[in-house]
């Protein structure tokens, strides 16, 4: 078994020429530290170009060919046959932007109680990204209904209509508190998931990814139990990273569908079935919604993000069966992702 300071695990799919320079990114950023790594890439089977570039060093970089497009729970293939100090988890369209990584280090090793690091991330224009949450980092139903819906309309009517008699919950769901500007490490309760660092004790403790999680909500699952294990998320802004964002989504059918399956299991999971069927009828009801308005008024922001009105109803279809199978326990995993 191969023992080395860092692992990086990348999981790929259609990516692109995004991994390409996502690889040669950490493999540049690692060569100039004194610390051995590996980087591993676990390909969902992919059928775009993005494995077709020159491996400089086959010893450290590593690719992982899988048959089927088994998500981010993929990760895990990647902690086989491997012990490692460190583990940095990434999606494919990252790039290393600036900062001290052997200071990173020091400061896990001098805080010993650290078992997640989050970074500063910056879109690809310039723009900084704020994804980082001091507190209430872990979204509460309520959360979920106000933000990722149509209701928000309605929520954000009321707020200006009677701003000082809304209760405070539904404030700050509205605008949660978010640490962009923060310059120095911080203690906090989520950070973001596109890239991050943790320890081999903490994976050993929690594990890393719920299977049962295709995309999106794992790393707030993981978040989650590594505070309830005592473990420590800090916020380290001193080392930055770019993110691309939807190589991969963007030829991928069912986004939403996934996205609101990975929230639908991460609710029934730490809230319970009752939750998992409200969340199901709202969704139902949102899409139905927003289904008749774009017929109505031909509006395209109307739609979900990377809908069609064929895709739309799709997805009306799929939460309407099922509201009818009354089928809250099925596992969460859309089995045409990779489509």
């Amino acid at each position: 078994m191969k023992s080395v300071d860092i692992l990086v695990s990348i999981v790929n799919w259609n990516s692109s020429n995004g991994l390409k320079e996502c690889v040669n990114s950490f493999y540049n950023m690692l060569s100039a530290s004194n610390y051995s790594f590996v980087i591993k890439i676990y390909d969902n089977n992919s059928t775009d170009e993005s494995l077709s570039f020159q491996i400089v060093d086959e010893e450290r970089i590593q690719v992982i060919r899988g048959k089927k497009n088994e998500g981010l729970k993929s990760h895990q293939y990647n902690l086989l046959n491997t012990e490692y100090k460190f583990l940095i988890v990434s999606n494919s369209d990252i790039l290393y932007k600036e900062g001290s990584f052997p200071k990173l280090i020091e400061f896990i090793d001098s805080n010993t109680n650290t078992s997640v690091i989050g970074f500063s991330i910056f879109k690809s224009d310039g723009i900084k990204l704020n994804r980082v949450f001091h507190k209430k980092g872990f979204p509460s139903f309520t959360e979920w209904l106000i933000q990722k819906s149509l209701f928000r309309f309605i929520f954000e009517i009321i707020l200006k209509m009677f701003h000082s008699k809304t209760p405070s919950r539904i404030k700050s769901a509205l605008h949660r508190q978010e640490l962009s500007s923060f310059e120095n490490p911080s203690v906090v309760e989520r950070v973001s998931g596109c890239v991050f660092m943790t320890t081999r004790k903490a994976v050993q403790q929690v594990g890393l990814f719920d299977s049962n999680f295709f995309m999106y909500a794992e790393t707030i699952d993981f978040l989650k139990q590594i505070k309830t294990s005592g473990g420590v998320a800090v916020y380290y802004p001193l080392v930055s990273f770019i993110h691309y964002g939807g190589l991969s989504n963007q030829k991928r059918n069912g986004v939403n569908i996934q996205h609101n399956m990975s929230y639908f299991y991460y609710y029934k999971k730490h809230f319970g079935k009752i939750y998992a069927y409200l969340m199901c009828s709202v969704i139902f009801t949102d899409l139905t919604i927003r289904y008749f308005l774009f017929k109505l008024f031909k509006a395209s922001y109307l739609l979900p993000k990377h809908s069609t009105i064929e895709t739309l109803k799709d997805d009306i279809y799929y939460w309407l069966n099922k509201l009818r199978l009354n089928d809250f326990n099925e596992t969460p995993y859309y089995k045409n992702a990779g489509d």
